[in-house]
């Protein structure tokens, strides 16, 4: 509603309003009632319903001037906004959804705007405040600010990222999540606010409601209203901001105006992860605890929580009458003093509780060390950097439990033995403070292994199993294989042997043996089938790998299908496998949802720094990538490359393949240099950790080709393009998708050097093999004809390139869509080969439409803009128009600058189309662009023949 507008709707209903707004509630509808005019009296009746929400600062105009304006606010442009529908109101401000509206990209935000008529200088300086403590703050679980301003009549606003989601409770409730995966989330809270601390900000207002949880599993802290900076010594407005906290949640320091600290807003968590765990907030007494709480759930008032929480009531009160008791109680302590001082020691009490190792609320002592040693080996379950000592304890528990009824007493001792002895000088007394690593104790354990049970061959080759997949998981093949050789070599029982068996093959899958791995697998099978649904999804794996998708397909949907609703792990594995299939088979818009289901599983079971998190989250961005966000794809990536970094060090396998696949998605952003450091690094670290002939390693190789190509060594990429194909074939042999590829890649490279002849040949390989791999309809089998076809145009077979691409454009539109950077590709090359064969008309459909979604498609300035722009400017002057085709050339030259060595071809082309035109229209420079489009070709270390065929024609024009 604009100024003008709003003066003269005063006008109209300013009596009216002064009079209704004094009247009480039966008077009001009676008034309102006497009104004949209906649109009239339900703009009062709306405007006295805004009015009465309002602040009470302001006498009844002002009311009234604040009712208007904000009931004009819907539709209002506000910077780049577009205010929408309101989502949410408070004493200080009202929020609003928001769509960008400047047509620069499309996002969704939500409007923050401080109240019309709110004149206090303090509102208004708290929410100048807010705006400033969001602006310095950059966390993934942190609401982003995005924009801020102020309105015509001067009124200041800000965006934020739109949180479509539910308050933390409600979300974990309506899940029925688990304690464990509970934990997890709150453990990401506990990450946001260590990062506000870090940066100086208290919150002070931590509550469910300013904790929202997307359906994927995504957390986000909002509302930093009453937040203040820890430099901040203004105790006046401390003191009023007394009234403006929730009760529920404050501190006491906070109730009685004292000073804020880091540890007020432990106890808000304190207080939130007490709700959390038992659905209640803690009473308000000296002793509350949890003890107090769990003793509670008993009959039936103990179902609700129970069951929201996906566990049995004796359960949920053994848990939280623990350890976790003991943590809330320090976090809920009255003196700030007592309290974990900031949110990072509270999340790391949690995590040693979820590790099984000491937790620092509770006193130490002997008892309680070899109390937990006992139990997390029970357990099995660890992180960081006790990652293999999962492994560890998961034999532990399994020879001292499972397996300690039925085999004899001196051979659980021996076990117990074994493993106890790990442990030998881990003392702070005996290591001297030195942090004795989960490798050093692997190593100790893999050396004791032959000294101490040589007399049991069978327990010998179980810890040698489960001592090779530690040093699998910590990404040491080599002496994986050793121990599962070992293993195999002591073990004659089937169970034992088809553990082995299934080790070793994954051993053999991580290694690129796939043929192995699927040997053993299937023996395994054989021998255990009672372990079926786990070695099948195994198998499926690599079957996947192999190329073989129908049956790695059935395999994982049985696997699917036997674990829902009763084996959440394996239901995660075999959805995650399901993803990866659904990819290869070209199906992206199935792959995406299937792995973001995965993900948000992930997250809410084992929270977001976890290895098989991050495995999602990799997966995810692969697929993605394929998609065509490469933006979204970069950030899936660096958040996986961040945790394995924290889990499995610097010198890992997947860590090497995150970061190369971060390098894949920048060079797609058009970050060449960034990308040629990630990949470059990441392909040095696969061949230290896995050899030449891996099949990473071959795709590492892939990508230096490119990085080498576009920086203008065409001679370099071939090279390295040859050794991928080489690698390709030892791991996959000739018929995979993975090969057809690097041979499509090669004939590029040999066509941009004029080798035709090979180039063809790699080409037509290329095609065959992608067919026999994936059948006819993949995705693949497009790109792999637009290659055919694009060495058949420049061999100057203009028909037969023009019936492959046109071919190749109509299956990457089917199956990627029309705006996808690769159909767009396809769509100009379909351009350039109808002019080729003279069809000027349909070359221009085709051209004008590519540009269009292409500038949709991709950012201002890009090559690959550049690119369809000169298909359009070339059909145009093939047309004779040179009068649109020079602005189109002057315009394809800038964007193709950025483009490097990759695109010199291109740039002659400009030099070339452009001194033709000049020539035509008789221009005073054209004898000077002539010289240009010569020294164009001159530096290219091979010229086209169509180019060169261009400029013969050029110089005869004189």
């Amino acid at each position: 509603m604009s100024g003008g507008a709003i003066e003269r709707r005063w006008l109209e209903l300013g009596p009216l309003f002064d009079r209704a707004f004094e009247l009480d509630a039966a008077e009001r509808a009676h008034f309102l009632a006497g009104i004949d005019d209906a649109e009239l009296r339900e703009a009062l009746t709306d405007l006295l319903e805004q009015a009465g929400r309002a602040t009470p600062l302001d006498d009844g105009s002002g009311r009234l001037a604040a009712a208007l304006i904000e009931s004009g606010l819907e539709g209002r442009r506000l910077g780049a906004w577009r205010v929408g529908r309101a989502i949410g109101a408070g004493g200080q401000a009202h929020v609003f959804a928001a769509m960008r509206a400047d047509g620069t990209y499309e996002q969704q935000a939500a409007i923050k705007i401080l109240r019309y008529g709110l004149h206090d200088a303090y509102e208004r300086e708290r929410f100048a405040r807010e705006r400033a403590i969001l602006a310095r703050l950059d966390h993934p679980h942190i609401a982003r600010l995005l924009d801020g301003g102020l309105t015509e009549e001067g009124v200041p606003w800000f965006a934020l990222e739109y949180v479509d989601g539910q308050p933390l409770t409600a979300w974990c409730d309506e899940r029925r999540l688990d304690l464990d995966a509970r934990l997890a989330l709150f453990g990401a809270i506990c990450a946001a606010v260590d990062y506000a601390h870090r940066n100086l900000v208290v919150h002070r207002d931590l509550k469910p409601s300013n904790i929202l949880v997307r359906g994927d599993g995504t957390l986000k802290l909002l509302d930093f209203g009453i937040a203040r900076l820890l430099d901040d010594g203004d105790r006046d407005a401390t003191r009023t901001e007394a009234r403006l906290l929730t009760p529920a949640y404050a501190a006491p320091e906070q109730r009685d105006g004292g000073a804020v600290t880091t540890a007020t807003d432990v106890y808000a968590l304190g207080v939130l992860l007490h709700e959390l765990l038992t659905g209640s907030r803690p009473h308000w007494r000296e002793d509350a605890s949890l003890r107090a709480a769990s003793a509670a759930l008993t009959g039936a008032a103990a179902q609700t929580p129970a069951q929201a929480r996906a566990s049995e009531p004796r359960a949920l009160r053994k848990r939280v009458a623990g350890e976790l008791d003991l943590i809330l109680a320090k976090a809920l302590q009255r003196d700030p003093a007592q309290r974990y001082a900031g949110a990072a020691e509270l999340a790391a009490d949690l995590d040693r509780h979820a590790r099984g190792v000491p937790i620092r609320a509770r006193p130490d002592s002997r008892r309680y060390r070899a109390a937990k040693f006992v139990g997390r080996h029970r357990l099995g379950l660890a992180v960081g950097a006790a990652f293999a000592l999962a492994i560890l304890a998961g034999l532990a528990a399994t020879l001292w439990q499972a397996r300690a009824a039925r085999v004899e007493a001196e051979r659980a001792d021996a076990a117990r033995d074994f493993v106890l002895a790990l442990f030998d000088g881990v003392t702070p007394d005996e290591s001297k403070g030195r942090t004795v690593s989960a490798r050093e104790l692997l190593d100790r354990g893999a050396l004791r292994l032959a000294e101490t049970l040589n007399a049991q061959p069978e327990l010998e080759a179980e810890l040698s199993t489960a001592l090779a997949s530690a040093y699998r998981q910590l990404g040491d093949y080599a002496r994986a294989a050793e121990l599962a050789e070992r293993a195999l070599g002591h073990g004659d029982g089937d169970a034992a042997r088809a553990e082995a068996l299934v080790e070793r093959g994954r051993i053999f899958a991580a290694q690129g043996k796939f043929e192995e791995a699927e040997r053993d697998l299937r023996e395994a099978l054989a021998r255990s089938p009672d372990r079926r649904g786990g070695i099948e999804l195994r198998l499926a794996e690599v079957l996947s790998e192999r190329g073989r998708l129908p049956d790695a397909r059935a395999l994982a949907e049985a696997a699917l299908a036997r674990a829902r609703g009763d084996d959440a792990e394996t239901e995660m594995r075999a959805l995650a496998a399901l993803g990866g299939i659904r990819f290869r088979s070209g199906d992206l818009d199935g792959a995406a949802a299937t792995l973001r289901e995965t993900l948000a599983l992930r997250r809410a079971r084992d929270g977001e720094t976890h290895t098989q998190t991050a495995a999602v989250e990799h997966d995810l961005g692969v697929v993605v990538l394929q998609q065509g966000d490469a933006k979204a794809a970069a950030d899936l990536f660096a958040q996986a490359m961040a945790t394995r970094r924290t889990l499995l060090g610097a010198e890992h396998p997947d860590l090497a393949e995150s970061e190369f696949n971060l390098g894949t998605a920048l060079r797609r952003q058009g970050d060449r240099a960034g990308a040629a450091e990630r990949i470059g690094h990441a392909v040095a670290l696969q061949k230290k950790l896995l050899g030449e002939n891996h099949p990473s390693v071959a795709n590492g190789l892939n990508s230096l080709a490119v990085i080498a190509f576009e920086q203008g060594d065409t001679a370099g990429a071939i090279t390295y393009l040859e050794a991928a194909l080489r690698a390709a074939r030892a791991t996959y042999g000739d018929r995979h998708p993975t090969v057809a590829t690097m041979q499509n890649n090669l004939a590029g490279m040999q066509r941009s050097a004029g080798r035709y002849d090979d180039a063809e040949t790699n080409a037509r390989a290329a095609v065959a093999t992608t067919i026999a791999a994936l059948g006819e309809d993949h995705y693949l089998v497009g790109i792999a004809r637009l290659g055919l076809g694009n060495t058949l145009a420049e061999r100057g077979r203009g028909d037969a390139a023009l019936e492959e691409i046109r071919a190749a454009h109509a299956l990457l539109a089917a199956k990627l869509g029309a705006e996808h950077q690769d159909t767009l590709q396809a769509q100009a090359a379909l351009a350039a080969a109808l002019r080729q064969t003279g069809q000027l008309d349909a070359a221009r459909a085709e051209a004008t439409s590519a540009l269009a979604a292409g500038e949709r498609a991709f950012p201002a300035g890009h090559p690959r803009l550049g690119k369809l722009r000169l298909i359009a400017a070339r059909v145009a002057a093939e047309r004779g128009d040179c009068e649109d085709a020079l602005p189109q050339l002057a315009a394809a030259d800038k964007e193709l600058a950025a483009g490097g060595a990759a695109v010199r071809v291109d740039r002659a082309w400009v030099a070339v189309e452009r001194a033709s035109c000049r020539r035509r229209l008789h221009a005073e420079d054209a004898d000077e662009a002539a010289r240009a489009a010569r020294d164009a070709i001159a530096a290219l270390p091979f010229a086209p023949a169509e180019l060169v065929a261009a400029n013969a024609a050029l110089v005869a024009m004189r």
